[in-house]
């Protein structure tokens, strides 16, 4: 990713974000100024102004508004940064507060053909795993379709297809709840000032302005609604059956739990736990196999 000769490289990193800030603030309708790009990358004022004289300059933007170029270069930024994300979620064993600034380290460092590569790689993923669109390599943006859960009808189910991770507070408090892209939820009940939300057998209580941050859509159809819990919570001796793995085991985790054979309609057998209480051992098809209780709540299960 070059920009203009005009743009110092030492500046790149600021320029490259002010990009993607000017961008965002094109799409969400905020106004567009030198006060509000010092704020969002915590720089002085008059630093901003220095930087967005250099995108004039470089022909990137005019008036705080990307031209063209600018637009495309940006996009060229935000597909590095979202496809590393889907990266580190779906290869790595990251934990995912670290995926973000793991991503904007990368999104600088990337060339157009390291991007392209991983692109193909990951098998041109359209959305990341916040479920953000990802940015095609002309620069086409995938629509989110959907509505705030704040708006979602109660008893209704309905599938997260994005969560948004700013302010970073909420988006800690979502990911530390277990809420993910994928994740089957119904709004139990609603009033102005709580949500009561089930998802994987368990219920959560959210503030509207928290549940606002929860972007969702119609539950496919054969999506498991019933009444499940996850694994970790069977007592011994207890025979279930696997209903899915829940869309928070991502990566490696969830393809060693497939080849253990834990995959739906599976019929699992909580045999014995270890002398702390975890690990614990399940019988999977004959085979004794021990899990962690973090792993054993991916797996979602119904009284066999």
């Amino acid at each position: 990713m070059n920009t203009n000769s005009t743009v110092r490289e030492q500046d790149r990193v600021l320029v490259e974000d002010a990009l993607k800030h000017l961008y965002n603030c094109a799409e969400h309708g905020q106004p567009l100024c030198a006060e509000g790009l010092a704020a969002n990358e915590e720089i002085s004022l008059a630093e901003a102004k220095r930087i967005l004289s250099a995108l004039e300059q470089a022909g990137l933007a005019s008036e705080c508004r990307l031209t063209e170029t600018g637009r495309a270069y940006a996009l060229q930024v935000i597909r590095a940064h979202r496809l590393y994300e889907t990266y580190l979620a779906l290869e790595t064993g990251y934990d995912e507060r670290r995926w973000h600034p793991q991503a904007h380290d990368k999104e600088h460092r990337l060339s157009a053909e390291e991007v392209n590569e991983l692109a193909v790689r990951l098998g041109h993923p359209r959305f990341d795993p916040h479920g953000d669109p990802i940015p095609t390599a002309d620069g086409h943006m995938p629509e989110v379709a959907g509505k705030p859960l704040s708006d979602w009808p109660p008893g209704q189910a309905a599938r997260i297809i994005h969560i948004e991770d700013e302010p970073e507070a909420v988006y800690a408090q979502l990911a530390a709840l277990g809420f993910v892209p994928g994740l089957i939820v119904r709004v139990l009940s609603a009033t102005p000032q709580r949500l009561m939300v089930e998802a994987e057998g368990q219920q959560h209580v959210l503030a509207p302005m928290v549940a606002a941050n929860l972007t969702v859509t119609d539950a496919p159809a054969g999506a498991v609604t019933g009444k499940v819990s996850p694994l970790s919570a069977q007592p011994t001796g207890q025979c279930c059956r696997v209903a899915q793995l829940s869309p928070r085991c991502r990566g490696a985790e969830r393809r060693r739990l497939m080849d253990l054979g834990f995959v739906p309609g599976t019929v699992v057998e909580v045999e014995l736990r270890g002398p702390m209480g975890d690990p614990t051992g399940y019988r999977v098809r004959e085979t004794l196999v021990a899990l962690r209780r973090e792993q054993a709540e991916w797996v979602l299960v119904e009284t066999a």
